[in-house]
């Protein structure tokens, strides 16, 4: 019979059924949950009602759903029974779910995994988008810049109480959220990774500039050049990317809130598909700038070197797509081509069209129009830089 045990963030953290820590109630964002909302945020829903259902969703016939994925993973049939132990840990408060760590125990071996559920409208709703879409990606790109997804489902633990809706997916061992910062109010704007265990952690400039190339050329990567469909709706602030900094640098993309056209129009014709592909590396040059203080706090935007960056990024994104076939050989020299042929003039009015169309919030829009000018320059000089 497999043992069940529960856990907060680590093995130092254990809770039990009964308890009072077992009944206090989740937050309802990493905001509440690190205290930086009067009254502490804090809803209807206990840490037992949801390691109750992870446990439930884990188990549940026919799926039978952790056995089954760790018969993948271990290449070899195995029943529910088989697992020896399964370690549950509540890792964390999104914005819109609650992630956890689950370990398996199988023969002595241990197999680590992610749960993510969510019961709040909104939550439920991204979640099963979210899934679909890492699948979808996944099943059409050979990269992985994605973690892989297994299992999703809907469990109701208690009658009167909200369904969770949750899936299993991948582990990534070692990779963080990691968030723009700064250190005063006139200071330089740097960038952290935000370790549970170890807090926050600076960058160097290198790691910065590594960061940001990746983060392009996994968007760029998994632009569809012919539908112009691309991952939409990503905020470094809402930790869509995650980092491991050990031995080397490393991104990993793990939430597809959209996966969608970006171009409305018919996509019959060279100049159509320029158009599209210029608007996507537009709005990613000035989309990966954004981010909140430390993942919460005020909107900062980035220093410069997330610029040139990001267009090596691109590019290195395209020619990933070469690779693979997606694009023929000589599309990424005759799009930088296109690109230098823009006069500093068009780059601007082009840059302002997509704030007014695609930055709807009044603070964001705000940000970026103080910076546009500038920014402007700096990403006609990378794009001429870039051979």
């Amino acid at each position: 019979m497999t043992t069940f045990r529960y856990f907060l963030l680590d093995r130092n953290s254990a809770i039990e059924e009964g308890t009072g820590a077992w009944q206090k109630f989740l937050p309802t964002s990493r905001e509440s949950a690190r205290g930086e909302v009067p009254g502490g945020g804090q809803g209807t829903v206990t840490r037992g009602d949801y390691f109750k259902a992870v446990r439930a969703f884990l188990e549940e016939p026919p799926h039978h759903r952790l056995a089954d994925t760790v018969s993948r993973r271990i290449q070899r049939p195995i029943s529910n029974t088989d697992l020896d132990i399964v370690d549950i840990f509540l890792e964390k408060h999104g914005q819109f779910y609650h992630p956890a760590k689950v370990e398996a125990i199988v023969a002595g071996n241990a197999l680590r995994f992610v749960v993510n559920a969510a019961f709040s409208a909104t939550g439920r709703t991204i979640i099963e988008t979210d899934f679909r879409n890492i699948r979808r990606i996944n099943r059409h790109f050979p990269y992985r810049f994605l973690p892989r997804v297994y299992h999703m489902g809907e469990v109701r633990t208690e009658s009167g109480r909200p369904s969770w809706v949750l899936f299993l997916g991948q582990w990534l061992d070692g990779y963080h959220e990691f968030h723009l910062h700064r250190s005063s109010p006139d200071g330089p704007v740097g960038m952290v990774i935000w370790d549970p265990r170890r807090g926050s952690v600076q960058l160097t400039e290198k790691q910065s500039v590594a960061v940001y190339r990746q983060a392009a050329r996994i968007l760029t990567a998994t632009y569809n050049f012919t539908t112009s469909e691309q991952v939409g709706s990503w905020h470094h602030a809402a930790g869509d990317f995650v980092l491991r900094s050990s031995p080397d640098i490393d991104l990993k993309l793990v939430t597809v809130r959209q996966y969608r056209p970006l171009f409305d129009g018919s996509m019959d014709d060279m100049e159509t598909l320029f158009q599209a592909l210029l608007l996507f590396l537009l709005n990613l040059s000035v989309r990966t700038r954004i981010d909140r203080d430390s993942g919460t706090g005020d909107l900062l935007w980035s220093e410069e070197l997330a610029v040139p960056a990001t267009i090596k990024g691109f590019f290195e994104g395209l020619e990933l797509q070469v690779r693979h076939g997606f694009i023929p050989e000589e599309l990424p020299g005759i799009f930088h081509s296109y690109l230098k042929a823009l006069s500093a003039a068009d780059l601007m009015d082009l840059l302002a069209a997509l704030v007014a169309r695609h930055f709807a919030t009044r603070a964001e829009s705000t940000l970026v129009r103080q910076h546009l000018g500038k920014h402007g320059r700096c990403l006609q000089s990378a794009i001429g830089r870039n051979a």
